[in-house]
Parts: structure tokens; C-alpha cells; sequence
């Protein structure tokens, strides 16, 4: 069985948690993977912020993530993060040896106080100052790195999958 990983690239508010949700997959053979919901859980157990266990523990959840997607016998896996930078992702696809690598990148929408949802979400404030550095920071993804496709996100995560599985 060939392995595919399809890897969501954006900013904070791009959309990609937003369009899994959306997609409602049901297929066993797709495991989505969000390594930012296990880091939210623990910074709401611990009582601290989003961001301090995020960037004091990303490595250590980017390598449970990485184990639970090799242990799994998924043809498909999604992973749903930001995955910024070429460095980070091609540290993620140096790990996952044989699989063929798709990403969907989600451009940054426009920063606006009105769907600034992350203020909920991750009981931070993503204000307009962390919006402008994750833009500077994101590099959209290159062939160069490995992808067999590269699409911008069009409401098509079902299709993509579909298109891998051939049906």
C-alpha cells in the first residue's frame, strides 16, 4: 500500500482546522492528525498559555504526532498545522520514509478584529502584531521540497483524498 501524507500549510485563522471540520471525512483508511489540539489540552490542564507550552514542547508533540502516523495503518494521513517553514516540514517528511508527500496551503486572510476566533480558542489574544510575524515566517511550499502536488485550498479536501484513492 502506497502511504500518502496531504500536509495543511497557513498561519493561525488561515482556515485549516475550519475545513476538516467542514469536510466531515468519515473514511477509515484517512487519519488526521492536530498536534496544536494536544498542546491546547495541556496549556488548559497546566493553566498556562497556549503559547508558552507550544513553544516550549513542539518538538515532543511533533514526534508523537510522527509515531502515531507511522504506528497507524492509515493509507491517507492529514496533518493539520501551520507547518510554516520549509525546515519544519521537511523535518516531518525526512521521518516518514515512503510516503508520498501532497500539501494544501491556505494564503493568510486578511487580519480583521471581527474573525479573530483564536482569542477563544487558544485564551490568548492573537492580535495583529502575531498575525504580521506568522506571515513574515510562512513560506508557502515548493516541489523543491519533496510534494508530488502543491494546491492552494479550495474547498476541496474530500476531492483530494478521493483523487489519491482514485475513486
Amino acid at each position: 500500500m502506497t502511504r500518502h501524507l496531504i500536509m495543511l500549510t497557513g498561519i493561525l485563522g488561515s482556515g485549516k482546522t475550519k475545513a476538516i471540520n467542514e469536510s466531515k471525512i468519515r473514511d477509515k483508511n484517512v487519519l488526521i492528525v492536530s498536534p496544536n489540539r494536544s498542546i491546547k489540552k495541556r496549556a488548559d490542564t497546566e493553566g498556562r498559555s497556549f503559547i508558552d507550552v507550544y513553544s516550549q514542547n513542539i518538538q515532543v508533540y511533533t514526534n508523537i504526532t510522527l509515531d502515531k502516523i507511522i504506528n497507524s495503518n492509515s493509507e491517507i494521513v492529514i496533518w493539520n498545522q501551520e507547518n510554516l517553514t520549509v525546515e519544519s516540514r521537511k523535518l516531518k517528511m525526512d521521518s516518514l520514509v515512503g510516503f508520498k508527500f501532497h500539501s494544501i496551503y491556505f494564503d493568510p486572510p486578511e487580519y480583521t478584529e471581527a474573525n479573530n476566533n483564536y482569542q477563544d480558542i487558544y485564551s490568548e489574544i492573537y492580535n495583529k502584531n502575531k498575525y504580521e510575524l506568522f506571515k513574515r515566517i510562512y513560506q508557502k511550499p515548493d516541489y523543491f521540497e519533496g510534494f508530488e502536488t502543491i494546491e492552494d485550498y479550495s474547498g476541496k479536501i474530500i476531492g483530494k483524498i478521493n483523487n489519491i484513492q482514485g475513486k
